[in-house]
Order: C-alpha cells, then structure tokens, then sequence
C-alpha cells in the first residue's frame, strides 16, 4: 500500500466516528463508535456470492443494544469540496483535500481546507493528523509557494500561519518543494530533529510535564517513521506507558 494509502487509513482509523456520521447518519446514531476494534483481514468472503473482494478497512463496533457489528470501509472520494468544507466535522475538512475544488486553485483550496482545522476547538493531536492530510494531498508547484507564504500573512489566515509554524514543520514543506539531491541528507537530518521536537510538545500537551527519561528517548529516536507513528499515536494514548515512552 503506497504511504500516501497508509496516511489515508490512519486518518479514517483515528476519525472513525466522524466518517460514520458523514457517510452513514442514519446508521451512526444506532452503534458505539467511540472504541471500534480494527480489524488486521483485508480479505473477507461475500456469503452471498462465495467471492473474496479486497477491503479498504475493517472495523467491529457494538450496536446501542450490545449486539457485535461489523463495519466494511470502502472509500470513493467523488463529492464537491464546498459540500464537505460546510459540514461540521473535522474530517470533512481533511476528505475535502482529496475532492474536486470547482475552479479553486491549488493555493486556494489547500488554505480552505487548512483553515478549519486550524479554528476548530479540537486537541492539537488531531490537528497535526486532519493538517497533515491536506498537505500530503493538495501538494504546491514549486511557483505556488511564494504565493501561498504571501497569503499566510494575511489576517484572515493567521490562524493557518499560526497552525504552520507550532504543529507542521517547515522541513516537510521543504522537502514537498524539493531541494537538490546533494541537500537530502541534511534536509533528513532536520525533518528528524523538527518530528521529534513536535512529538515531545504534542505529548507535553497530551501529559503535562515530561520526565526527563521520557524526553532522554524521544530525542534518542532516529527513525523518521518511528517518530510519525509515536505522533499519530498521541491521539489515542491514555498514559506515556502505552506509547513505550
């Protein structure tokens, strides 16, 4: 599965409840679906036809009555920006990234979906999840980006400058642009350096004070995938031991 996919399920894993009551609002108000278990099968066979289908996600929840259900995920993303932009949940505004814009351009439609995120009253975990999102789908051409770092100093957009500067890091803006062969080694070096520096203020602000044992590992990781999975696992953590940390 391309990380683009990986990114993509991780998303709908941690905005379950919101996709249901997108997708599904007649169904969603009869299941639990604050603790839906995944499941690791991407292969189930159709009872009714005895064909195996590929799934994109797999998940078992309980209905209001107690009773097991199980929740087949398949994503087809064909809507209009501006319908999904107008809802009220915080993955809407992330979906919308991958949607048609109606005649927006790329700079214009990254910033209306960033813009949401950033002014949702929403833990900064998940803020760090929907943003990451948008920038991994709606990608600026190397021209665009004096444009948009212009409209980022508007007043209307401070609060998206805002979201840039604390929980994205300017190296993975860096590296979207792209910067000559000769400079990833450094560009890797500080894409690390800005991951772990985001992971230690997103638990701070998860757990409070750090121990310094806590923060002696985090700046021992190396592994720039390490770091994005402990990040998007922030959400979910109820304490520092189910992170290793």
């Amino acid at each position: 599965m391309p990380d683009h996919d990986q990114h993509f399920k991780k998303l709908i894993e941690a905005c379950f409840a919101d996709l249901m009551r997108i997708v599904a609002p007649r169904i969603a108000p009869r299941l639990h679906l604050d603790r839906p278990t995944f499941l690791d099968k991407e292969q189930f066979t159709d009872t009714r036809e005895g064909e195996h289908r590929r799934l994109d996600l797999v998940a078992q929840v309980s209905s209001i009555r107690g009773d097991p259900e199980l929740v087949i995920v398949h994503v087809e993303v064909e809507a209009q920006a501006r319908e999904y932009l107008a809802r009220p949940e915080p993955l809407a505004w992330a979906l919308a990234a991958l949607m048609r814009r109606g005649g927006r351009s790329a700079v214009e439609h990254r910033l209306a979906c960033l813009a949401p995120i950033a002014r949702a009253e929403i833990d900064d975990a998940r803020k760090v999840l929907l943003a990451s999102c948008v920038e991994t789908y709606v990608q600026l051409e190397e021209s665009e980006w004096d444009l948009y770092e212009a409209l980022l100093d508007r007043e209307e957009n401070r609060e998206v400058a805002a979201m840039e500067r604390t929980l994205l890091t300017t190296l993975d803006r860096a590296a979207q642009r792209g910067f000559a062969e000769g400079m990833e080694k450094g560009i890797a070096e500080g894409e690390q350096r800005g991951k772990r520096e985001l992971l230690l203020d997103l638990l701070a602000r998860r757990f409070g004070p750090l121990p310094d044992a806590t923060v002696q590992r985090v700046r021992a990781l190396t592994s720039s995938e390490e770091l994005s999975r402990l990040a998007e696992r922030v959400l979910d953590a109820r304490k520092l031991d189910d992170l290793g940390l």
